[in-house]
């Protein structure tokens, strides 16, 4: 479904930040390992989750977390992000 699409989309961009910014987690690398060995799906028409994916590469490596989940938590914490849950 769309929602999941963009779900998908998120978490592996939200990957590539992570990977950018030099995580040391390894729960992170492993969850981001997965994301990377599965199919890319074309992002669903929703303005809402490129906007949160333009945020998400705003987020400086300095001032974030280096952990998968603390991340997608305080990337939730943008409304274009949280919108883009609905798409």
């Amino acid at each position: 479904n769309g929602t999941g699409m963009v779900l998908r989309a998120v978490s592996t961009h939200v990957c590539r930040k992570l990977i950018q910014c030099g995580t040391d987690n390894p729960t992170t690398k492993r969850t981001c390992d997965a994301l990377a060995g599965m199919p890319s799906v074309p992002l669903a028409n929703c303005p809402a989750a490129d906007r949160c994916l333009q945020y998400i590469d705003t987020l400086g490596c300095g001032s974030q977390t280096h952990d998968f989940s603390q991340l997608i938590t305080l990337m939730l914490r943008s409304r274009d992000c949280a919108d883009a849950t609905r798409c």
